[in-house]
């Protein structure tokens, strides 16, 4: 054990999370708090899907500096988890940009790596879209698939098993991406509001984990609305 989880060593899920096989959607404005996060917490493992690189733009809400500028996300994201979460216990996996991957490989991946956790912190539709797709395919029956959508000071978490009625009422929340309104180009993103849905989209995979060992003993909520700027919540 290291000294690092000697704070939370007797929550819960200190002891299962460590044996969970994760995937990540895109390391921007969500994924990149979150992939620090799941460092932090010792999952087994994380593949990350992503190819971008880091821009200036990015710095506002992001976790990059401005000496990750022009370097790949992923290698200058594990270059922070290695300086924030060392030692680092969990063995993190680079993927190509979901899109450019080919869907026959994917889908081979996720099936062999059978994880129990399917994060989405994409920025589009059609990446989160073809991500839920593959965690569909997934055998394992005790894993969840959470998707975090954000603007500049709301976000939306969306908790989604192996369940016929939530996966149907996933899928009615599903559009194009033309269907995306155009926001205002200044008012996107910000580090608060992307923390905060890292942290909640964690603590939703933290409470379907104990719920597997404690039958049902935390809550579960298909569906949270956070509005940061209003300080309310909604449960759906």
């Amino acid at each position: 054990m290291t000294e690092k989880r000697l704070r939370f060593i007797d929550a819960e899920w200190a002891q299962d999370i460590t044996f969970q096989d994760v995937i990540l959607g895109g390391i921007g404005g969500i994924g990149s708090w979150l992939a620090l996060l799941l460092s932090r917490v010792n999952v087994r493992s994380l593949l990350i899907f992503e190819d971008d690189i880091v821009n200036f733009h990015n710095i506002g809400g992001q976790l990059y500096g401005i000496d990750d500028v022009g370097k790949s996300k992923y290698d200058s994201l594990i270059k922070t988890i290695l300086n924030f979460s060392a030692p680092v216990e969990t063995s993190i996996f680079p993927g190509r940009r979901l899109e450019k991957y080919m869907l026959k490989d994917a889908s081979n991946t996720l099936k062999v790596l059978n994880p129990s956790i399917v994060f989405s912190a994409f920025d589009n539709m059609s990446a989160r879209e073809m991500l839920f797709n593959l965690w569909l395919d997934i055998p394992n029956e005790d894993s969840v698939f959470i998707d975090g959508r954000m603007g500049a000071e709301s976000f939306q978490v969306f908790t989604v098993k192996k369940d016929k009625d939530i996966i149907e009422r996933y899928k009615a929340s599903l559009f194009s991406d033309e269907e995306v309104p155009e926001d205002i180009c200044t008012l996107r993103a910000t580090t608060h509001n992307g923390m905060t849905c890292a942290s909640v989209m964690l603590s939703s995979a933290l409470n379907f984990i104990t719920n597997l060992r404690y039958s049902n003993s935390r809550p579960y909520d298909f569906e949270l609305l956070v509005s940061l700027n209003q300080l309310f919540i909604t449960r759906l």
